[in-house]
């Protein structure tokens, strides 16, 4: 970051309509829930496909940990006073 952009960072902060007006800025193009066009291509649908292929991709590492950690899980605690 330059010092001018620095500066002007700083003027903003000062300044509550200039921070409000960035804030409507930042909402109106930024935020894809207040955009016309909304999230593109994010249906519910495409996403668990996209999950259930990673999912199964993965599955070997997935199992391997699984395996690896169940024993632990499976342990009996110590008991310290037996």
């Amino acid at each position: 970051m330059t010092q001018e952009q620095y500066d002007a960072c700083v003027e903003v902060c000062k300044s509550k309509e200039a921070l409000r007006n960035l804030n409507e800025q930042i909402e109106t193009d930024v935020n894809p829930w207040k955009r016309a066009d909304g999230l593109i291509g994010a249906d519910w649908k495409t996403w668990w496909s996209n999950v259930w292929d990673w999912f199964v991709e993965n599955w070997p590492k997935i199992l391997k940990i699984i395996l690896t950690i169940a024993p632990l899980l499976l342990l009996e605690p110590r008991r310290e006073d037996s």
